[in-house]
């Protein structure tokens, strides 16, 4: 009785302070913690994508790479080529660009090749590549 006692306590005990499996959604292969905004970055058959917490995609996964969101905008890689996307989920600069730089002063250095250009915080060019 009292090994039957010790088990079931020590059972109680361990799954009480276990911590909760994350199991991700249907038809995806990873499923990364959610942001303030209540996204999760999800992987399925190696590219990537959002969904919110029901599990809608608001990014669609079609990107080999989604860097994290700031000031309201994250980088998007397709093909190799650089983009970017705003937190609503509307892509605003196609995914084109060889390198997108960080932006300073509401401008962004962007690059084709070896040709340099500028790119606003609205994603128009403002310097073209050249």
């Amino acid at each position: 009785m009292r090994t039957l006692l010790f088990v079931l306590i020590l059972f109680i005990g361990n799954n009480a302070f276990a911590q909760k499996t994350k199991i991700p959604p249907k038809g995806y292969d990873k499923i990364g913690a959610y942001n303030r905004k209540g996204w999760a970055k999800v992987e399925k058959a190696g590219k990537v994508g959002y969904i919110d917490k029901s599990g809608a995609e608001v990014i669609e996964c079609i990107y080999d790479e989604i860097y994290p969101f700031e000031r309201g905008r994250a980088k998007i890689v397709k093909a190799g080529k650089f983009g970017l996307v705003r937190e609503t989920g509307e892509v605003f600069v196609d995914p084109k660009y060889d390198y997108i730089g960080p932006f300073v002063n509401g401008l962004a250095i962007i690059g084709l090749g070896t040709r340099r250009g500028l790119l606003n915080e609205e994603g128009e060019e403002v310097v073209e590549v050249q």
